[in-house]
């Protein structure tokens, strides 16, 4: 397994669209655990990652890995959001290709995704919550949507600083309690 480099803004890559992983092989599989060690080792004081998908490396396929509440790493292949429900909440997102900016998010609070696992079976995750909010955030990726995107207000955009605390363009502090989920 390796570390990737992960590609940043203002890098254009992270606009284009994905496409479709037709067959899993080996390559695919390798890419998987690559990104699996990449989030594992990203780290700083402040920041960690929790999940990525291929394009953040530089891969324009439809792969997103995320690192599961045990420690264990799951590999999304071909990934398509087929139902959103729920109420549309704010949650506060980062990115590991947007590093040091915050923002709060607006998203649907449940989703239904169709996709495929490393093995080649076929599965459909229905969740809630954050694990939904992620989902929503990487598939995004996968369409060339970064996070900062959907921010609907600059007001809403923080930068990290030295003590970690999420800090606006005016020089307000972020209170976290205010926010309902956050990622």
């Amino acid at each position: 397994m390796a570390v990737i480099k992960i590609i940043k803004v203002p890098n254009p890559i992270l606009k284009k669209k994905s496409k479709k992983i037709s067959k899993i092989d080996k390559k695919v599989e390798q890419l998987a655990y690559n990104m699996a060690d990449t989030i594992e080792n990203y780290q700083t004081d402040v920041e960690s990652g929790v999940a990525m998908a291929a394009v953040q490396v530089g891969q324009l396929v439809n792969l997103v890995v995320i690192k599961e509440e045990d420690g264990s790493y799951a590999a999304l292949i071909n990934p398509k959001i087929t139902k959103l429900s729920g109420e549309e909440e704010e949650g506060l997102e980062g990115c590991l290709s947007v590093p040091g900016i915050y923002g709060i998010v607006k998203r649907k609070e449940k989703v239904e995704v169709k996709c495929v696992a490393i093995d080649g079976g076929k599965f459909l995750i229905k969740t809630s919550g954050l694990f939904s909010r992620i989902l929503q955030h990487e598939i995004d990726h996968l369409n060339g949507i970064l996070f900062t995107d959907r921010v609907d207000d600059l007001n809403k955009l923080y930068k990290l600083d030295k003590e970690g605390r999420l800090v606006s363009k005016k020089g307000d502090i972020l209170d976290e309690s205010e926010l309902s989920k956050g990622y």
